[in-house]
């Protein structure tokens, strides 16, 4: 998932006195703010979103959930604030929303209210606490801000607690549940219209929007096919690319293309699969490190160990406490 960060939206974050570079390498990311661009697998992304969660005020998230100041460096805003009205609003942020996170919204229509929920792609991942109210938030702020009115939800809830200043924003109480994940307004208030409409807008921008959500869609299907047949070999020790291409039934040329075409490289995504094999072994503490290094691929413990702490920030030990 490539997200854009063009100097503009980075001049903003240092102004609030956001330090992403330090934010980053805290969790174990590389900085190339210079390249105004990060590319963030799942992991990564759900890293530094704890990350954001630890280290952010709620001023400093409800800021960043303004949509009205971070707007202006988000297309999926724009369009979604060019709709004519809340709901078609929603619905184009939930059609839109994984060109910018791997993040699912969930609507459900009822006669008289709409309920939205939102969870992760990743299975059995929940959202941070940054990430959950972060996106609570920018729906109500869109649907605010194209609207023109103070909408207010009939009810929310989240697995988290929340704090005088998030329930201000909101204009009610967030209410604690342990699997809580919902946000739900009067059908009416989701049917205002929005002075914000811009059909000119929309069309300039929403094309360009569809061509690279095909893309993402077409290369996810490529890479979880590759993922696939890399896990199946990785045990064997025989996962080279000629391997892995003649298992996918295509040529290392065409293989190769393809992994150009999605900005990756073989090594990359077999290192993708032995990180998430290392960890699921992880929590089998019946399991010594020399086995998991076998099975993950490495015939030495010292570069598997080496591997493991560069992906997690820690070694497997200390890993297998913080996760006991």
């Amino acid at each position: 998932m490539k997200i854009v960060i063009d100097q503009q939206f980075q001049d903003f974050l240092e102004y609030n006195q956001l330090d992403l570079g330090n934010l980053l390498e805290k969790s174990n990311i590389p900085n190339l703010l210079w390249k105004e661009e990060l590319t963030l697998g799942d992991d990564e992304f759900h890293r530094f979103q704890e990350i954001l969660s630890s280290e952010l005020t709620d001023d400093q998230l409800i800021l960043l959930s303004d949509v009205q100041k971070i707007g202006l460096f988000m297309p999926v805003f724009f369009v979604a604030l060019s709709s004519s009205n809340g709901l078609q609003a929603i619905q184009r942020l939930a059609k839109y929303k994984k060109l910018i996170a791997p993040v699912n919204i969930k609507i459900t229509t009822s006669d008289d209210e709409v309920l939205i929920s939102i969870g992760g792609t990743t299975p059995n991942k929940q959202l941070s606490r940054f990430s959950l109210f972060n996106e609570q938030l920018v729906i109500l702020s869109i649907l605010r801000a194209g609207s023109g009115q103070t909408i207010v939800p009939k009810r929310i809830e989240a697995p988290y607690p929340s704090s005088q200043s998030l329930s201000e924003v909101f204009g009610a109480p967030v209410k604690f549940v342990e699997a809580g994940n919902i946000l739900v307004f009067n059908y009416e208030d989701m049917e205002k219209p929005f002075l914000t409409r811009n059909n000119s807008m929309r069309t300039l921008i929403e094309p360009e929007m569809n061509r690279q959500l095909e893309e993402l869609k077409t290369s996810s299907s490529f890479i979880n096919n590759l993922h696939q047949e890399i896990q199946k070999a990785v045990p064997s020790g025989d996962y080279s690319i000629d391997k892995i291409s003649r298992r996918l039934g295509t040529s290392t040329r065409t293989l190769q293309r393809n992994l150009r075409n999605s900005k990756t490289t073989f090594k990359a995504e077999t290192q993708v699969v032995q990180k998430k094999m290392a960890l699921h072994f992880s929590h089998d503490f019946n399991l010594s490190v020399e086995e998991i290094a076998y099975m993950v691929g490495y015939s030495e413990v010292s570069s598997f160990a080496r591997a493991f702490k560069k992906w997690t920030g820690t070694t497997l030990s200390q890993y297998r406490k913080r996760y006991s």
